[in-house]
């Protein structure tokens, strides 16, 4: 399977739920409000791959609130708490891209997108 025939399948499984996803030179993001998914296109179609399953995973996690350890409210807060429950957040979109992309055969490489995670996670993190 090509980076391609990946993404046309995240598309159609976004679709699916009512999402569209937009490739333009703009920050990778799921807005809720319009049911958008935003992948910046000039990144290399690998790593678009892995940014639209993250993205799916938080369409996921919007889905799955409920078994958050912090309240979702919470992650709009600027307090440790709202921190905390951001990063939560991400780890979950994260994992469930994971699981998106398993269930949709999709063929990643797990170290490959576990180091897109771990990349992405540590800008989260102030050390």
């Amino acid at each position: 399977m090509t980076d391609s025939d990946r993404l046309e399948a995240l598309c159609a499984w976004a679709e699916s739920k009512g999402w569209h996803v937009d490739f333009s030179p703009h920050e990778d993001e799921a807005i809720g409000l319009t049911r958008t998914i935003n992948i910046d296109s000039r990144r290399k179609p690998r790593q678009q791959v892995y940014a639209l399953c993250h993205e799916c995973g938080h369409v996921l996690d919007d889905e799955c609130h409920r078994e958050r350890l912090l309240p979702s409210e919470k992650y709009y807060s600027d307090t440790q708490v709202g921190r905390i429950a951001q990063i939560e957040c991400e780890i979950n979109a994260w994992r469930r891209g994971w699981s998106l992309a398993r269930r949709l055969k999709l063929g990643l490489d797990r170290r490959g997108y576990t180091r897109a995670a771990v990349n992405a996670l540590s800008t989260y993190i102030v050390i």
